[in-house]
């Protein structure tokens, strides 16, 4: 059995607008200069917490930014108009997967649980994923936790799985022995299926 472990920011979804949008919204809150475009995308992928201990540093107000993030995310996501729309080719890529009796798929991302559920219910794939690991589950990226919980849940090994997701550099770990291999949309894997 192999294991197919999508991140979902950047990879399965296009969310920089209201990743972009919320930062933004909690910076102003807080009286602060929000980040450039550029770094703002640096840091997704990670928990909320990480990611804004990158932006601001470890004396900054962390956890309040984490909080009014929060709250401007679910007030954009209201909106129609901040959809986080799939990637072409995602839908029939997850259907072919899950077509093969020989493939389990996951999730291993930096969303919240919560963030993951409204995906699953906005795309009917409740009945898709084998196994779910998000930043409530286990030590933001680049820690191998997520993985490693999926690879026990599923009972995969390191060989029979393959985290898919936009820079390695996110996750630099999968190339150590005990965790898994790597693969990037439109770069070609040496994982075959």
């Amino acid at each position: 059995m192999k294991l197919v472990l999508f991140d979902v920011d950047g990879t399965l979804v296009d969310s920089q607008n209201i990743i972009i949008a919320a930062q933004q919204m909690a910076f102003a809150a807080h009286g602060l200069e929000p980040p450039s475009r550029e770094r703002s995308l640096s840091i997704v992928g990670l928990s909320l917490a990480e990611a804004f201990t990158v932006l601001v540093g470890p004396g900054g107000p962390i956890e309040g930014l984490v909080e009014a993030y929060k709250d401007a995310f679910l007030t954009l996501r209201q909106d129609p108009a901040n959809a986080e729309p799939l990637f072409p080719g995602v839908e029939h890529c997850l259907e072919w997967l899950d077509d093969r009796e020989d493939v389990l798929l996951g999730i291993a991302t930096g969303k919240s649980r919560r963030g993951v559920a409204h995906l699953l219910d906005r795309h009917g794939w409740h009945d898709v994923f084998s196994v779910i690991q998000t930043a409530d589950d286990a030590p933001s990226k680049p820690h191998p936790g997520m993985i490693l919980q999926a690879m026990r849940e599923t009972g995969t090994g390191p060989h029979g799985t393959v985290m898919v997701g936009v820079r390695a550099s996110t996750w630099p770990w999968p190339a150590r022995p005990g965790c898994c291999r790597w693969a990037s949309p439109g770069a070609s894997s040496p994982w075959p299926l």
